[in-house]
């Protein structure tokens, strides 16, 4: 599962705040004067949610230095996302249609990367394909890239499969990714984030922190291994207790608007966690 059917994209005229995130990023990096060239991938890049807001946030000196490579699975998204970015005065962009769970196969993908986005999309990937992902964006920076990722920890609608996980969770993800890759002092910070109609998290991950072997490749089995068993033990551990929660709603039920509308999320929290949960095994 890399792409689910009741997932969207929006495209709106004002700045969600995670893409604002990304956007002050790229005015960071860019405002370096040593920094005449940025390659940047926006993996999942929807519409062009990031993109469309470029010439609000950075001025044409700094737009030129981009060499952007947007990467969907989505045709229609993708098609408007190219049409965005070709107005906005970078150096280069391109697009390219694939599946998230095989990004690194398209050779036009390897990089090195300067910027890594992935936004809005971690609770549509397949839980045992989140390591690798994670893993592969690492691979792909340069010696001074960053991975910018952020996601919701509730959907405001559910979406049949989508399995969201929480600040705490990714931070325990990332930790035994990067210590197993051989990565044991750095532990990249991972927000959480309070919106009107959700909560999401952010983390950022700096290659020029991570003091990763040379060799480090060779521990990528490993710590896909480690890292998937971590997953595996968060599933099980979240089945449990959604289990429980739709337990004593059956026993209670729901009296306010607010908690039928928890018991919905749990039933759809439900499904996509039991069936992840088949899948690790």
């Amino acid at each position: 599962m890399t792409s689910l059917a009741d997932s969207s994209a929006v495209l709106e005229n004002y700045n969600l705040p995670q893409h604002q995130a990304a956007l002050t990023l790229l005015q960071g990096i860019l405002a370096d004067p040593a920094c005449t060239k940025l390659r940047w991938l926006d993996l999942a890049c929807g519409k062009g949610q990031i993109v469309a807001h470029l010439e609000r946030n950075l001025g044409q000196s700094a737009r030129s230095k981009i060499e952007l490579l947007g990467y969907d699975i989505e045709n229609s998204y993708s098609r408007q996302a190219k049409h965005l970015a070709a107005s906005k005065g970078l150096a280069a962009c391109s697009f390219e249609i694939g599946a998230l769970g095989q990004f690194w196969v398209n050779p036009n993908t390897c990089g090195p990367w300067g910027f890594i986005t992935l936004t809005n999309t971690t609770h549509e990937i397949a839980p045992n394909s989140l390591a690798e992902i994670f893993i592969r964006c690492i691979e792909r920076l340069d010696s001074t890239g960053c991975l910018f990722l952020y996601d919701m920890e509730r959907l405001p609608t559910p979406e049949l499969g989508a399995v969201p996980w929480s600040a705490t969770e990714i931070q325990t993800i990332l930790a035994t990714l990067l210590t197993t890759l051989g990565c044991a002092a750095y532990k990249p910070e991972v927000g959480q984030w309070v919106h009107r109609s959700c909560r999401g998290w952010n983390a950022q991950i700096n290659r020029a922190h991570l003091g990763l072997p040379a060799d480090f490749t060779d521990n990528i089995p490993l710590a896909l291994k480690k890292t998937n068993g971590v997953i595996a033990r968060l599933l099980t551990d979240r089945l449990a207790r959604v289990h429980s929660a739709l337990e004593s709603l059956a026993e209670h039920p729901a009296e306010t608007g607010e908690e039928a509308e928890d018991k919905v999320a749990l039933l759809f929290e439900f499904w996509a966690v039991h069936r992840s949960t088949g899948d690790q095994q």
